[in-house]
């Protein structure tokens, strides 16, 4: 029996009918491939950001067919830390497309890795830019976008600072993206985890009437990603048969075992700023560990939250730890168990144990802490994991014994 991955027509209930949405075929009008490109560049929240490199976030465009010796990157977004997004449309019918975007993606980073920040706010100046930057460079279009506590003074060393370490989020971005494209990335992969982020994001478009421009519901979909990050020097060679030759330094030591993504190795660069040069390796190991009593980190633009998956199999989960890149710790929505049918004791008496232990306060509606020095935390390290692997075990047997 053979399987295939598709799409199916979403419905519209409003109260009275269901009404079956109608999908836009990408390939030809009114989305033709310059369309979907269009639509990328106005609406930057359409991609999964936050669920791929949250430290790229939030996304600015800097414009469209950005000129490089590789040839015009269809879209460019930086992120107020200098994050650099490069993302190209592709329409999955072009035979040639499915073979050499992934190579071609690649080239770009590898000719933008070589760029400082004047090269590449040389190279946005002849791109398409927004309509509402007057002067058309950079930090014209980033002042613009008004976001909030920018620095600028940083801004420009961080964008040259990620350049050189190819610390780049590339998004290939089509519709029905074939087996093919997915075995590709996963090549690549499985061959080396690389510096920057690669991902490949499928776009499905309908309208409830298909004569009428708006609304129009976008269905992104992540089809393939890689996960870890590590420094590669990559070799790319006729590109028009996407042949990559990756080769890997020796590994380093490092606050994590094992590979990182790119917003981890942001956290712990941050961490390493506002504390003692120590504190990365012992939050390193601190998370490992916590990881070891089945938490899961979810990693922010500047936190990670330690969160456990629902033990009766729902889609919840439940926070037991925050830290942040600023140094600190807390607990948070300890409620939320208790909301889902878990005995609520269960949390309150984690939360109790970590007051009394680390002294931490109470916030206004006890259901967590206020922020906290994360030395202090690391300080009781033992007794810390012994309250978590309790509050753990408690709530799977509990939903153990709601099973029965």
């Amino acid at each position: 029996m053979t399987t295939t991955r598709q799409h199916t027509s979403p419905f519209i209930i409003d109260g009275q009918a269901a009404r079956r949405l109608v999908r836009l075929p990408l390939d030809q009008p009114p989305f033709p491939e310059a369309k979907l490109q269009e639509l990328l560049f106005a609406y930057p929240e359409l991609l999964p950001i936050d669920e791929l490199e949250p430290a790229f976030s939030p996304m600015i465009c800097l414009g469209r067919e950005i000129p490089t010796p590789a040839g015009p990157i269809d879209l460019l977004y930086a992120s107020p830390d200098g994050y650099l997004t490069l993302a190209e449309t592709k329409l999955w019918s072009s035979v040639e497309a499915r073979r050499t975007v992934v190579a071609q993606v690649l080239d770009y980073a590898k000719e933008l890795s070589r760029w400082n920040f004047e090269q590449l706010d040389q190279a946005v100046r002849k791109g398409l830019r927004p309509d509402k930057v007057t002067g058309g460079g950079i930090l014209d279009i980033i002042r613009a976008a008004g976001v909030e506590g920018f620095n600028e003074r940083t801004f420009t060393d961080d964008i040259t600072r990620h350049l050189r370490a190819c610390r780049l989020l590339l998004l290939v971005v089509g519709e029905g993206i074939r087996e093919g494209m997915e075995a590709m990335a996963a090549h690549l992969q499985s061959s080396a985890a690389l510096r920057f982020s690669l991902a490949l994001v499928e776009i499905a478009l309908h309208r409830i009437d298909p004569q009428q421009q708006w609304p129009l519901y976008v269905q992104p979909r992540i089809v393939a990603r890689t996960t870890e990050v590590i420094r590669a020097v990559i070799d790319i060679r006729n590109a028009s048969d996407a042949v990559v030759t990756v080769s890997m330094p020796q590994s380093e030591d490092g606050p994590r075992r094992g590979r990182v993504r790119i917003t981890e190795e942001a956290f712990f660069e941050k961490l390493k700023e506002k504390t003692d040069s120590e504190v990365p390796r012992l939050v390193g190991d601190l998370l490992n560990a916590l990881e070891a009593l089945d938490l899961r980190p979810e990693w922010g633009s500047n936190s990670v939250s330690l969160r456990l998956d629902d033990p009766v199999g729902s889609d919840r989960q439940y926070t037991a730890l925050v830290l942040t890149s600023d140094g600190s710790f807390y607990l948070g929505w300890l409620d939320r168990p208790a909301r889902d049918g878990y005995n609520p004791a269960i949390a309150q008496e984690y939360l109790k144990g970590v007051c009394q232990l680390l002294g931490s306060k109470m916030d206004r509606k006890a259901t967590g802490t206020l922020p906290q020095d994360i030395a202090s935390l690391l300080a009781v390290r033992g007794e810390m994991l012994n309250l978590v692997e309790r509050f753990v075990s408690r709530l799977q047997a509990d939903a153990e014994s709601r099973r029965e």
